[in-house]
């Protein structure tokens, strides 16, 4: 039975990974460096401190991790504040949730300003039960803490809980943490839709395709 959910935000709640593919590239160039084809793929996998870690070694930055990570914030901040917008059903399978009394929590590569700057925007900040970014856990989506902190926060074991992701890596960690896994389909992973298909238990195209789910789960 359906007891907890995690959600990723970039991607998954948030049709926002097409621009997150390019903030690094836009960031390089701010500062006259040219970046290298598929950076956006490189880096997309990363923390903002993992991803600023790559920025400073490769590109030779004389910049410190934190202020190449206030120069990629400020790139998208703006995004966040004005542009960044739920994918089709999301909000309304929030407010299932919460009607139902199924609690959900944000477990996300990005930092918490910028959490708590769009989902405030959206008006659903309060709604989660726990937010965990990957900066305050320490590590990526590669290691499965930041999931298993966020199912201890909410009160729920793994194998009770659900965990929606776009993003094959992150999908892979939490599937061998011994979550149920939901994945959701993303313009910016669509060479690993078949890959990621195979492994969820649900695989989605966006969040009105979620009555089989509910009808199932919350028996």
């Amino acid at each position: 039975m359906l007891q907890g959910v995690i959600f990723d935000m970039d991607g998954t709640l948030l049709d926002t990974m097409y621009y997150w593919e390019h903030v690094g590239e836009d960031f390089l160039r701010k500062i006259g460096k040219e970046p290298e084809p598929g950076l956006g793929k490189i880096m997309l996998p990363l923390s903002m401190e993992e991803g600023a870690k790559y920025l400073q070694e490769h590109y030779e930055l004389d910049m410190t991790i934190e202020e190449i990570q206030q120069g990629t914030r400020a790139v998208c901040d703006d995004f966040y504040r004005e542009v960044a917008d739920f994918k089709p059903g999301a909000r309304e399978f929030l407010e299932r949730l919460r009607v139902q009394g199924v609690p959900f929590a944000l477990a996300t590569a990005t930092d918490r300003d910028q959490v708590e700057l769009v989902m405030g925007r959206l008006g659903v900040l309060d709604a989660f039960h726990c937010i965990l970014t990957s900066g305050e856990v320490g590590n990526s989506k590669n290691e499965p803490d930041i999931y298993l902190q966020t199912a201890k926060a909410i009160g729920t074991a793994p194998e009770h809980t659900w965990v929606f992701e776009d993003a094959l890596h992150a999908a892979q960690t939490a599937k061998r943490a011994g979550f149920k896994l939901v994945g959701i389909y993303d313009d910016t992973s669509a060479d690993v839709e078949e890959a990621l298909r195979v492994l969820s238990d649900y695989y989605i195209r966006d969040f009105t395709d979620l009555d089989e789910f509910f009808r199932l789960e919350m028996k």
